[in-house]
């Protein structure tokens, strides 16, 4: 019953987009059902998440793993896209920041906090990118979002050039922190280089080239849900599942909702042979019982269709 959709794991090079390495995967792969999970920009290169098949339907849950970037900034510079390939501008200052200053300043960043997207982003303003506008010289206000950043730590710093790793959550601009940092120090900031090296359990280390695409993993649809809750159910569960049906996970499974699950918890549900059948929410602890929301990964067995 093999399950009916894989990730590739790519290291994507500068100067293409996400969606170049998405062509270059159709024509690899044979098939039109090709997507990517997060977008990186031309100039960044790292791991780019490609989804085949069914695989496509499951890119939500890849988005909303934590990433790990390496960024490098420079200070005493600005720029209109907050990053080096932008319009510069140069900045004299009166003194340089101090390893101590800047490091304070990061450290307001960590948490959760409302961040204003960069002028050129893909982000929809009246139905149109604001990238868009942005290039025809229109002002584009965006609103700021909640982003959360787990960690930013400093590899080294010679002004004007800091490096950094950033492990963050799903919507966090890189570009936005170097121009907000640069705006607090007082001496402008932006991004000149960018390397995601991790998103979730997908690491740049095992991530193909797309001149190698031949030695690429296919990692599972079960990769997509890492950091959920994993249900395994019984022969009668999956059926149940198959037919959307309302099931209880097996005795015993270390995934007891006792502990804390909330109504409507998302899990993740794999047979017994450990194939990721979809997602599901629970929907009462007493009994413990549970929703199918999203299936459809693997073809269901001889004995879970209906006679």
């Amino acid at each position: 019953m093999p399950e009916l959709g894989y990730f590739l794991n790519i290291d994507k090079p500068a100067g293409i987009t996400s969606r170049d390495v998405v062509n270059r995967v159709v024509k690899y792969v044979g098939t039109k059902r090709v997507g990517h999970a997060g977008t990186l920009d031309p100039m960044a290169t790292g791991v780019l998440i490609v989804a085949i098949n069914r695989a496509t339907r499951l890119v939500e849950y890849v988005q909303q793993q934590q990433k790990t970037y390496d960024a490098t900034f420079l200070l005493g510079q600005s720029s209109d896209t907050d990053d080096i390939e932008g319009n510069v501008a140069h900045h004299s200052t009166l003194s340089e920041p101090t390893p101590a200053e800047v490091q304070q300043v990061l450290s307001s960043f960590q948490g959760e906090i409302d961040q204003v997207p960069p002028q050129f982003s893909a982000l929809k303003v009246q139905g149109r990118a604001a990238y868009n506008l942005a290039r025809q010289g229109i002002n584009v206000d965006l609103a700021p979002r909640r982003v959360r950043i787990d960690s930013i730590v400093v590899q080294s710093y010679q002004y004007p050039e800091l490096r950094l790793t950033i492990t963050c959550g799903s919507g966090t601009y890189i570009r936005s922190i170097a121009r907000d940092l640069g705006q607090l120090l007082g001496t402008g900031g932006l991004m000149s280089q960018l390397r995601r090296s991790a998103i979730g359990a997908f690491h740049v280390d095992q991530a193909a080239s797309l001149d190698h695409l031949d030695q690429a993993v296919r990692h599972s649809l079960g990769t997509a849900v890492v950091g959920y809750r994993g249900h395994m159910v019984d022969d009668e569960g999956e059926i149940r599942f198959h037919q959307g049906k309302i099931f209880t996970p097996l005795r015993g499974d270390n995934d007891s909702p006792a502990s804390g699950s909330a109504i409507d918890a998302e899990i993740a549900v794999f047979n017994r042979m450990g194939h990721f059948l979809g997602m599901a929410k629970l929907i009462s602890l007493e009994p413990v019982t549970y929703q199918p929301i999203k299936g459809g990964f693997t073809e269901p067995s001889r004995f879970s269709r209906d006679e």
